[in-house]
């Protein structure tokens, strides 16, 4: 029961992350200033890594 709650909280923290990601790369590309493309860079490489993570998890549940 603990595991499946932290699951859920995580996956709740990826939503919002992933939330984050769209909204920046929906910005027009002159709004895209240098700290935003790193910024979405960052987030990109956090979500293709929690990806695996995640696909790992759903093994183990």
């Amino acid at each position: 029961m603990l595991k499946r709650l932290d699951w859920l909280i995580n996956l709740n923290i990826k939503i919002e992350r992933e939330k984050t990601i769209l909204r920046y790369i929906n910005l027009q590309p002159e709004q895209i200033t240098e700290n935003k493309k790193n910024y979405i860079n960052n987030l990109t490489r956090l979500y293709n890594s929690e990806k695996f993570f995640w696909m790992k998890a759903k093994k183990e549940l």
